[in-house]
């Protein structure tokens, strides 16, 4: 049997890890293992830092997208793609915020909102109110 000792690594905050490896196999996992997780820390390629939330999920940016839908005497504001696309398909909207007669008709207009971007909510009423004198 190959014997091989290993007495101090740090890892990757730093800490010193002791160990030692007893057959070349175990020390192939453990490099394995070591390289798992130091690469676990990386954020997903094309993603920075401000797009990763403390949790490590990847925070969708706010695409600029606007559109307006109608459905049931209800106005839909979308600042996503994605979520637009979906709506069309399902007519329901995951996470949303109604006001209730404040469409310029006096409808509810429903706004895509996300508890990650507050900011897209602001700016999809800003541009709707705007664009049609929605109700305060």
């Amino acid at each position: 049997m190959n014997r091989s000792n290993l007495s101090l690594v740090r890892g990757a905050r730093g800490d010193a890890i002791r160990f030692s490896i007893r057959s070349a196999s175990a020390a192939a996992v453990l490099a394995a293992g070591v390289l798992t997780l130091s690469l676990a820390g990386c954020a997903c390629p094309g993603t920075n830092p401000a797009s990763v939330d403390k949790a490590g999920s990847i925070v969708k940016k706010d695409s600029g997208y606007y559109a307006v839908d109608a459905h049931d005497g209800r106005t839909y504001v979308f600042g996503d793609e994605d979520t637009h696309a979906a709506w069309q398909k399902s007519h329901a909207m995951q996470y949303s915020k109604s006001m209730i007669g404040a469409g310029p008709k006096g409808e509810t207009v429903v706004f895509e909102v996300r508890d990650k971007l507050p900011e897209l909510q602001e700016r999809l009423m800003t541009r709707f109110a705007s664009e049609n004198g929605m109700k305060q």
